[in-house]
């Protein structure tokens, strides 16, 4: 599903269990709920479900995802 999703461009992988995806080249940015990668000039954020629906209803997001997702904008 993270390449699909990386492959298709996308900025954002919501998902029921981000911790599937902890590796090497993967950041957790708030303890099991967002994770970052960052891969040459691409960014993409990992987030619960529940946490990317706020994401995506504009609610306040942690510091470290609010970074984060300057980021992704910045270079989408």
């Amino acid at each position: 599903m993270l390449e699909t999703a990386w492959a298709g461009g996308a900025v954002l992988l919501a998902t029921h269990n981000p911790a599937d995806f902890a590796g090497s080249d993967i950041e957790e940015l708030v303890d099991g709920r967002y994770h970052a990668v960052r891969r040459a000039d691409r960014r993409l954020l990992i987030a619960h479900t529940y946490a990317a629906a706020a994401l995506v209803r504009g609610e306040i997001l942690p510091d470290g995802v609010n970074a984060f997702w300057e980021e992704v904008t910045q270079i989408s």
